[in-house]
């Protein structure tokens, strides 16, 4: 081959690249688990970098450190991410930054589900020929058996979202590059916010209990430690706080016992609940996720360790950090909507609590089937209809539940939110309902049954009667059973609350 025809070819294939390349970035996902890792590549000068999943995300927020301590930091994150990606994230630091520390949350420690997924996260938005992307995805393969369709989907990720209608939208074509971009998705150094708040109780789990991790696990965590010991990283380990278990806290103390064997510090900062100041039934928008204003009592915690055990510069009024400034400006202006939207939340949880003391005083079915209809309640029934009168006041139950007139049904289950969902059984049944709205589910045993009695049976509780019906009230919010009221079968349809 000829040098011309060899310029020509290595022209052609650069231009192939380049075109290939910025449609497969225009196809991509926009979600922050994109934009935290292309907003870091204009990232320098860091002093902190927070590793870890959406705990990350959601916890640490860089801009609060920086009114704290004038310190610069970046939650170098993304969703359900796992260990084995950690030391991948600090190659990527450490090729753009030299920070003082790096904290590193250990907290999907004990939830080690989805490693395919965490290597499509991690594939699917680095650049296309990024070294370390194809190190990752090369890795996956090292020890389990080649499969040709998936090695080409994670490499040649375009296949993943090529049915995505993208081409109309501006947003997308901003990302075009894979670079940072006027896009507003992710404006505060890798933290975004959580307005929704789950209700919880406080954890009493708390033990010195040392358990065992598995070896997938201590691969994991060792394979980690290792890395950081061979770059001489400075590292804190830590543990985010959540509604932790008895058997999470074990795995935890005896990850503790790891850490600390290479020399470096460990802290489950569940420990340090009531120091936080957090509120289980407020601080949390789920079993994972601290809201926003928990996450500003873990970050206020954790700066006020920072202080306390390092020596990290305070930048604040020094020249060339008047961007920090300007940004931590714009968070705290933002931050005034989101706690607002917070707040309203808060409030709505908390009228749904006091409502249940109106349920519970409710003297006939009709005030009590009206004080139940609220979007925070959702009322579960056993009832046999088969003799009812439905021209009489007998079928004010069912027609306060929207129903038309069935020869028999034996089970029915309403959820009072925007839509009513029926469930007819002609036997017992017996299942595991996701109870809460759309934002707020958690999986609850239930049981309803019209055998000998009607009963139902809610998180280990038991309700019977002889009567015609019996109906439960939950909340929503809370998973709390609110009221319980057995009717009896007649004209006036009398109801006797028989909460335990």
């Amino acid at each position: 081959m000829k040098k011309k025809q060899i310029i020509s070819l290595i022209i052609f294939l650069a231009i192939a690249y380049f075109v290939f390349a910025r449609v497969t970035y225009l196809y991509r996902d926009l979600t922050q688990n994109r934009t935290n890792i292309v907003d870091f590549k204009d990232e320098r000068n860091l002093d902190v970098a927070v590793i870890g999943a959406s705990t990350v995300l959601y916890g640490w927020q860089p801009l609060t450190a920086w009114d704290k301590l004038g310190i610069t930091s970046y939650g170098y994150s993304q969703e359900g991410i796992e260990l084995s990606i950690y030391k991948y994230y600090i190659k990527n630091i450490m090729s753009t930054n030299k920070p003082d520390l790096y904290i590193i949350d250990l907290r999907k420690l004990t939830y080690m589900l989805d490693e395919l997924g965490t290597v499509r996260k991690y594939a699917h938005y680095e650049d296309v020929l990024y070294p370390r992307r194809l190190e990752v995805i090369s890795n996956y393969f090292s020890d389990r058996e080649f499969d040709r369709s998936l090695f080409t989907e994670l490499v040649f990720d375009i296949g993943y979202y090529h049915e995505q209608d993208v081409l109309g939208n501006p947003e997308h074509w901003e990302f075009i590059d894979n670079r940072k971009t006027s896009v507003d998705i992710n404006r505060f150094k890798g933290n975004s916010y959580k307005r929704e708040v789950g209700y919880f109780e406080k954890p009493q789990s708390y033990t010195t209990e040392v358990g065992e991790l598995n070896d997938a696990q201590l691969n994991a965590l060792t394979d980690l430690l290792d890395f950081c010991k061979l770059n001489k990283l400075n590292v804190l380990f830590i543990v985010c706080p959540y509604p932790i278990g008895h058997n999470d806290y074990i795995t935890f103390n005896a990850a503790k016992e790891v850490v600390n064997s290479y020399g470096y510090p460990f802290v489950n900062t569940n420990d340090y609940i009531d120091e936080m100041g957090l509120d289980f039934n407020f601080d949390f928008t789920d079993r994972a996720h601290l809201a926003v204003s928990g996450a500003e009592k873990y970050t206020g915690f954790l700066c006020d360790y920072l202080e306390e055990h390092y020596d990290l510069q305070d930048h604040r009024g020094e020249k060339g950090y008047e961007k920090w400034e300007e940004e931590a400006n714009e968070f705290r202006q933002y931050a005034v909507a989101i706690r607002e939207d917070y707040d309203s939340n808060v409030g709505h949880i908390k009228q749904s609590i006091e409502k249940g003391d109106v349920i519970r005083k409710s003297e006939q079915l009709s005030e009590w089937l009206e004080n139940t209809n609220d979007e925070s309640y959702t009322v579960f029934i056993a009832v046999d209809s088969e003799n009812v009168d439905w021209n009489s006041n007998q079928a004010i139950l069912f027609k306060a539940l929207g129903m038309e007139q069935f020869w028999r049904y034996s089970i029915l289950q309403m959820s009072n939110s925007e839509e009513i969902t029926r469930v007819l059984h002609w036997e017992p049944i017996s299942l595991d309902a996701d109870m809460g709205d759309d934002l707020f589910v958690i999986r609850q045993h239930v049981e309803v049954s019209t055998d000998a009695v009607n009963k139902i049976v809610y998180r280990g509780e038991e309700y019977t009667t002889d009567k015609f019906a019996i109906l439960m009230a939950v909340n929503k919010y809370t998973n709390e059973m609110v009221d319980c009221i057995e009717v009896e079968y007649g004209d006036e349809m009398l109801i006797s609350h028989i909460n335990k």
